[in-house]
């Protein structure tokens, strides 16, 4: 595969997350006035996938949280893909430890 048959969103190489990091999904709709809190989800790894190709020998690429909905793994780029929204936001914490 060459790097202009990439399509961006394209999972490129997966890491394990540590223990505790949490994504936080919200979207906007061009009809909506204010960005509402969507989902809650457990971060369980980190996905490096194509962002674009520029015409560069490589692509561009990005980390994203990989989580879990609904019994299904997800990244950015998918759940973008799968509900047609371009204004998906994901805030990435880890919640500290208890002493």
């Amino acid at each position: 595969m060459k790097p202009r048959d990439l399509i961006p969103g394209s999972p490129l190489s997966l890491t394990t997350a540590g223990p505790g990091w949490t994504a936080d999904v919200t979207m906007k709709t061009e009809a909506d006035t204010d960005t509402k809190h969507w989902l809650r989800c457990p971060i369980v790894a980190w996905a490096v996938v194509s962002a674009d190709f520029g015409g560069e020998l490589f692509p561009e690429t990005v980390v994203e949280p990989v989580f879990i909905n609904n019994r299904r793994l997800w990244t950015r780029a998918e759940l973008v893909a799968e509900l047609g929204l371009s204004a998906i936001v994901v805030d990435v914490y880890q919640e500290q430890e208890k002493a």
